[in-house]
């Protein structure tokens, strides 16, 4: 089936943005698209143990939620995470702003939909939720039940996404979401000279939340819907791929050290040249998730046997933030790290063990590899793994998995572990990789049409041998052939 999305205007080489606000940048080329991120608690009053408090509660909130209750049929599942991260994207005519967070579990775009019935008004973060009005925009339309689209939603199966002509969709995963698929212009500006824009719209399709229900009709965490990122052709790279706009079907993401925001791009990653290789592997009864098989374990430099009987496979979801272990590893790594330190009194778990501590927590407490199939290995330091409740209070934020019977028994690899780590994730060879890195240098990215590296980060983008500068928002950039797409990336108090 081609899968390829219209687009209502033709797209010229040059720059594209996208709502640009304070002065974060995102940037996508002909080859790849680049965002600029940041911690949703970023400008939060609340202090160590209250954020910890608060991302505990929502951890197991979300791990709560039954993953094998999810409707594979659609083509496009999650399961909820704690959203880190949250873009800001304009679409239709007028143009409206809206804010969803980022879930690698999912496979679709969604949004909040005007006249749902069960759906949050505002945000714990204390923002009214937005909610899409195709009937506002002159643009928008609901997908009809012949659009190529309607049987990518329902992986052809249209006698389940259809009610009348409208095409629909349902997510069950504990929480409900379900709604109509819609079609409308997402909007940019094109940079075409020094100073100079052309508009620029271009066709996606989304979902649009008419009912809620299970813990998304609440305020609680809310945002004004979720930015799918899974393995999916209903993502908004997959749609770019699809038609065009990007020929990679590549991403990848570095978060700063500290939640401080990061990048995440789409297309081709320089340096993914670089970096060992681990297989995705592509599951029936999950598609969407990211999964990867590890072979061995070590804590301190001493292996922790795996049993292959127990382990249920390895996740990676950016969307959580602690680690999980299966119940063995999970025990065994506990019992190593008392056995280290037998002068400190740990707590019991809950669901953390913490202790006092005035010593430095990076340089005494050992540090944790997993070696993944293909030979990639990945360090988790203590910084990683041992989270700062209060001043000399400190607590192994490590989840056992059997607790939770979505993911009974998997390790997870999750936002803590990610950060300082360049992760790309290759899903025209299924597979990832990832390496250490200073995510504040940004990222390169390859231009297909030239093989030109450029260097993107939160300020400026820079073709290495370009002496052609422009300026955006008050800081210069330099003026590269390629076709860029720019989203902002806010802090909590928009």
């Amino acid at each position: 089936m081609d899968r390829r999305v219209g687009s209502s205007t033709s797209v010229p080489v040059g720059i594209i943005i996208i709502a640009v606000a304070l002065h974060y940048f995102i940037l996508f080329s002909q080859a790849n698209m680049v965002f600029e991120l940041h911690h949703k608690l970023k400008n939060t009053t609340m202090s160590s143990a209250e954020i910890m408090d608060a991302r505990v509660d929502y951890e197991m909130k979300r791990r709560g939620r039954s993953l094998s209750s999810i409707d594979l049929s659609i083509g496009a599942q999650l399961y909820s995470g704690f959203a880190v991260y949250f873009a800001k994207i304009v679409i239709g005519d007028p143009p409206r702003a809206f804010y969803p967070q980022l879930s690698q579990s999912l496979g679709l775009l969604w949004f909040f939909c005007q006249g749902c019935k069960r759906c949050p008004s505002t945000s714990s973060f204390k923002f009214e939720i937005n909610k899409y009005d195709v009937n506002s925009s002159s643009t928008g339309n609901i997908l009809g039940c012949d659009d190529e689209m309607c049987g990518v939603t329902d992986n052809d199966k249209k006698k389940k996404t259809c009610s009348g002509n409208n095409c629909k969709y349902k997510i069950d995963y504990g929480a409900v979401s379900s709604g109509n698929m819609i079609k409308d212009a997402f909007k940019f500006d094109t940079i075409v000279g020094n100073k100079k824009t052309n508009p620029v719209s271009m066709d996606v399709v989304f979902g649009c939340g008419m009912d809620q229900y299970n813990g998304l009709e609440g305020s609680d965490w809310a945002f004004d819907g979720t930015l799918g990122l899974g393995i999916s052709n209903l993502t908004i790279l997959s749609q770019l791929v699809a038609s065009k706009h990007v020929k990679k079907n590549n991403w990848a993401h570095c978060f700063k050290s500290g939640s401080k925001g990061g990048s995440l791009a789409f297309g081709e990653i320089e340096n993914q040249k670089e970096m060992k290789m681990t297989p995705l592997i592509s599951k029936a009864k999950n598609p969407e998730i990211y999964e990867i098989t590890m072979v061995k374990f070590t804590i301190g430099g001493k292996e922790v046997p795996l049993d292959k009987n127990e382990m249920t496979g390895t996740m990676v979801d950016i969307s959580s933030v602690y680690n999980y272990f299966p119940s063995s590893v999970y025990k065994f790594v506990l019992a190593e790290i008392y056995s280290i330190f037998k002068d400190l009194k740990f707590s019991k778990p809950d669901p953390f063990s913490c202790f006092l501590y005035s010593g430095r927590i990076e340089h005494d407490f050992p540090s944790i590899t997993y070696t993944f199939d293909g030979g990639a290995d990945m360090t988790i330091h203590p910084k990683q793994y041992i989270f700062e409740r209060s001043p000399d209070q400190w607590c192994i934020a490590i989840f056992n998995s059997t607790a939770f019977p979505p993911i009974v028994n998997y390790f997870v690899v999750t936002e803590s572990t990610a950060e300082e780590r360049l992760m790309v994730y290759d899903l025209e060879n299924m597979k990832m990789g990832w390496s250490d890195y200073d995510c504040d240098k940004g990222i390169k990215v390859i231009d297909d049409e030239t093989g030109n590296a450029f260097l993107v980060s939160s300020r400026s983008v820079e073709h290495e041998d370009s002496s052609a500068e422009i300026n955006v928002g008050g800081g210069a950039f330099t003026l590269i052939p390629i076709l860029c797409f720019l989203l902002t990336y806010l802090a909590l108090s928009r």
